[in-house]
């Protein structure tokens, strides 16, 4: 597919493999020491709750998934040995940006706002795209545009994951209808079967789940206030006492 090559670099990186939510797996490069030597971008990702800014008064929605989004950006010929990853069939490099890079996210994050810039009924946060419109006499000619551009762009999108004209669909980890945005059910679900956490890592994963959503949440900080000094500090120990108790609960009743 014009991804990968055989390599003799004289730099290389471990291979990590990371699960995909569908089943399948996402090779990618363990490129910490090389992070380390690169600058950061410092180009801005959207805040991702911002996608709803837009969306007042619309009624027809589309999703559009890039299919393998970072491999559609090609490596500088001068940086494609530094992308080398150690496989149990060899070395390999990447002619195409790999995942694990730090800069990855940035550099794709910035093609997309180049190219759907002046297309103001579309929201795109890294390789998702949602086009919202009033109708859908508008709504086909905002796809029509969006896919003229991403063509003429040379960019690809998955076909499968895609929605096309729905009333209501999943975005963000919210659901998007014409009477406003809701967390998913099933994440809201997880959060009020959760039990207590034990130590102080599954604490701060269970507040960072609970910040994702704060906006639904009226009132929540005060509540939080328990939990979020005994995530602070170090090590794994966290003194559960009644008050974290209570505030967890209440935590789930707010949920509810």
């Amino acid at each position: 597919m014009g991804i990968v090559r055989r390599s003799k670099s004289n730099r290389f990186s471990p291979l990590h493999i990371v699960p995909k939510s569908d089943g399948k797996w996402r090779p990618c490069g363990d490129y910490r020491r090389l992070n380390a030597s690169i600058d950061d971008d410092r180009y801005p990702l959207p805040y991702n709750k911002d996608f709803n800014n837009n969306l007042a008064g619309c009624t027809v929605f589309s999703k559009i998934d890039m299919i393998r989004g970072y491999y559609q950006i090609p490596m500088a010929p001068s940086s494609i040995a530094k992308t080398a990853v150690i496989t149990p069939f060899g070395l390999w490099e990447f002619l195409c940006m790999p995942f694990g890079l730090n800069t990855a996210a940035q550099s794709f994050q910035c093609l997309m706002d180049g190219i759907l810039r002046d297309l103001p009924f579309a929201f795109v946060y890294l390789d998702d795209i949602l086009v919202a419109s009033h109708s859908h006499q508008e709504h086909s000619p905002h796809l029509q545009q969006l896919f003229n551009l991403l063509s003429s762009n040379g960019m690809v999108i998955n076909r499968v994951k895609c929605v096309f004209g729905a009333s209501k669909l999943d975005f963000l980890g919210h659901r998007v209808s014409a009477e406003g945005i809701t967390p998913l059910p099933d994440r809201f679900k997880a959060l009020r079967d959760s039990s207590a956490p034990g130590d102080r890592t599954s604490l701060q994963r269970f507040l960072g789940m609970i910040n994702y959503y704060h906006r639904f949440l009226s009132g929540i900080a005060a509540v939080l206030a328990p939990l979020h000094s005994q995530a602070s500090g170090k090590g794994q120990h966290i003194d559960w006492s009644a008050e974290c108790q209570n505030a967890f609960n209440k935590v789930k009743e707010v949920l509810s």
